[in-house]
């Protein structure tokens, strides 16, 4: 099958590449974070329709507890550690009606004393 016509089987079957034109408008950034107080990382995409977010830490998914989580698209911190919050950090979306994922930009914090 020729690349035209895997265009128009999948135009056919309503898989258009169209659905995966978002993209990261907030990146998570590096930033200060004193020990022991509150952060937030913060990420988006231009067209959440269908997106889930995810977050990693040094490539693997992040575990929600108390002290850290997801918050809507952002990670929050309610109690920074030094060698357990330096990072890297990195958001994930995933279209999941397509399955498509972008993953942002590494970011980290530098954790300074109290």
């Amino acid at each position: 099958m020729t690349a035209g016509g895997v265009l128009v089987l999948l135009s056919v079957l309503g898989l258009s590449s169209a659905q995966d034109t978002f993209y990261f408008n907030v990146k998570p950034q590096n930033k200060d974070a004193v020990e022991g107080s509150e952060t937030r990382l913060y990420c988006d995409v231009s067209d959440r329709r269908h997106i889930y977010f995810q977050w990693t830490q040094g490539g693997r998914p992040i575990v929600n507890t108390t002290r850290k989580y997801q918050e809507d698209s952002n990670l929050r911190i309610l109690r920074v550690l030094r060698g357990e919050d330096e990072g890297p950090f990195q958001c994930v979306a995933t279209n999941l009606t397509t399955g498509f994922s972008l993953q942002s930009q590494e970011a980290s914090l530098n954790i300074l004393c109290e």
